[in-house]
């Protein structure tokens, strides 16, 4: 079976014209080695009042541990894209990983599953030695 991701999305409606972040992924499952794209959107964004700030992002794995942190630009219209490979030696562990968005005060976050069933190296097992059978001598 091949590694898998499947994306659940925690989204933080926009009330009353507030801002807030939403979130969603380019597929619903993943093997190893695919493109995960993480799509957003900064509802009522105020493109002239953040001008040249960033989203800052986090993406931690099942044992909390930090894969990736940085930043990146937000469009004019608020949407903002992050994109990495599931797969290296990173994404040892199955489970949910988090990916974490921040813009000042707003913050939203999506997790989803991976299976690294295809990466795991297979444990081999040695053979039992035969035991050598004598030839007879010939005379």
């Amino acid at each position: 079976m091949g590694g898998m991701i499947v994306v659940s999305d925690v989204a933080v409606d926009s009330v009353g014209g507030e801002m807030s972040i939403t979130m969603n992924s380019n597929s619903q499952n993943y093997e190893n080695g695919n493109k995960v794209i993480i799509a957003g959107k900064i509802l009522n964004y105020d493109y002239a009042q953040y001008l040249g700030d960033d989203i800052t992002f986090t993406l931690k794995s099942p044992a909390d541990r930090i894969l990736l942190t940085g930043h990146m630009a937000i469009n004019p219209d608020g949407s903002f894209t992050f994109n990495t490979f599931a797969m290296d030696n990173s994404w040892k562990i199955d489970g949910y990983y988090k990916f974490d968005a921040r813009l000042g005060s707003l913050q939203n976050n999506t997790t989803f599953f991976y299976d690294n069933t295809q990466y795991e190296t297979p444990v081999v097992v040695p053979a039992t030695p035969t035991p050598a059978t004598p030839t007879p001598a010939t005379p």
